[in-house]
């Protein structure tokens, strides 16, 4: 694998050519040099909300020792504006405030000569409390959340205009380690089709000064394009089937590279299930030969580090038989590759 610094100058060196777009990358566009390198391009996700910041420096140092070239995290806003129009980027009074200073956290992974995936939603999911959404949203009765509602994209502006000036000089474009930014999440599984509001959310990132190359997530088998953007690179959301998923993500969009922006290391547990979620390793080790080997691909791992959520922050899943409701637990561990075997599988495989 070419090392970062390499990989840097490249990306840079495809960003000014004139026949090449961030927003519409293509093998015939970009050479076989680069699909060769988005191959390897190996990356891990844990979120900085769910372990102590004293940890991490030590996590990131793991993650790039592991063979990694790009940390990914998402943004939650709900633990971010906790109370309506009150903002806490690690400088609050609230209980959480110590694990929020998300711009020192990507600071500290560009120190490590990793690029950045920053993934700010406004919804996350992460089996985290309302999907990292604010509580305090539910207040307003006309509020329609995810949805082009006017009442929900105002409190988004607002929530944006706070966040993003925070990062925009970590960009890649001015010199910083952030090279790509999500748009919402898994919002094809969402099911309404409001592509105004993923335009309306992308307005947003580009009146910020963000012009990195922008990108969304779902499960092509179920979700297919009901999630993405024209010119927006679609990326593969999926715990099993590598196969099948990458498939039908290139059924829709055949000339763009293959990007598995989740590919689920492990689970999450629920409260009183008797037992720990775990996957095998040579299952994971499966699904990442084939990635790699038959359809050239770039993965992120999700979790990499799973931590903690701490307090009452953590999700739930609804079923549709009893008892419908499914808490999930404290710990993330998710059966990620840092505190498993995995973590030395990994590096063999790459």
């Amino acid at each position: 694998m070419k090392a970062t610094g390499e990989f840097r100058a490249l990306l840079r060196n495809l960003m000014d050519s004139s026949n090449f777009t961030l927003l519409e990358i293509s093998y015939n566009h970009a050479g076989s040099d680069f699909s060769t390198e988005w191959k390897t391009n190996s990356n891990r996700i844990w979120g900085y909300f769910r372990v102590h910041p004293q940890y991490w420096s030590d996590r990131i140092k793991k993650l790039r020792a592991s063979g990694a070239n790009t940390l990914e995290t998402y943004v939650p806003w709900n633990l971010h504006e906790p109370q309506r129009g009150v903002f806490d980027f690690g400088n609050g009074t609230f209980d959480m405030s110590q694990f929020l200073d998300v711009r020192r956290f990507i600071q500290m992974a560009r120190d490590e000569d990793l690029l950045v995936i920053f993934r700010p939603g406004p919804y996350i999911c992460s089996e985290f409390d309302f999907g990292g959404l604010p509580s305090w949203l539910l207040g307003d009765p006309e509020l329609k959340v995810r949805s082009s509602n006017a009442a929900y994209e105002a409190r988004v502006k607002i929530y944006f205009d706070a966040l993003l000036p925070l990062v925009t000089d970590l960009l890649w474009s001015n010199g910083g380690p952030i090279m790509m930014v999500q748009i919402e999440n898994e919002y094809g599984a969402f099911g309404t089709e409001d592509y105004p509001h993923l335009e309306y959310l992308k307005s947003l990132m580009e009146q910020a000064g963000i012009n990195e190359l922008f990108v969304t997530s779902d499960s092509p088998l179920t979700a297919g394009d009901k999630g993405a953007l024209p010119g927006v690179l679609q990326s593969a959301n999926f715990y099993d089937d590598a196969s099948g998923q990458l498939a039908a993500l290139l059924e829709l969009q055949p000339d763009k590279p293959v990007l598995v922006m989740e590919y689920w290391s492990g689970w999450f547990d629920h409260w009183y299930e008797p037992f720990h979620n775990a996957r095998p390793v040579a299952v994971f080790q499966e699904n990442l030969e084939v990635i790699f080997n038959n359809f050239n691909g770039s993965v992120n791992y999700y979790m990499y580090h799973g931590g903690t959520s701490f307090g009452f922050l953590a999700g739930a899943n609804v079923i549709p038989f009893f008892p419908n409701y499914l808490p999930d637990v404290s710990s993330y561990d998710y059966n990620a590759p840092l505190s498993t075997v995995k973590y030395k599988a990994t590096p063999q495989i790459m």
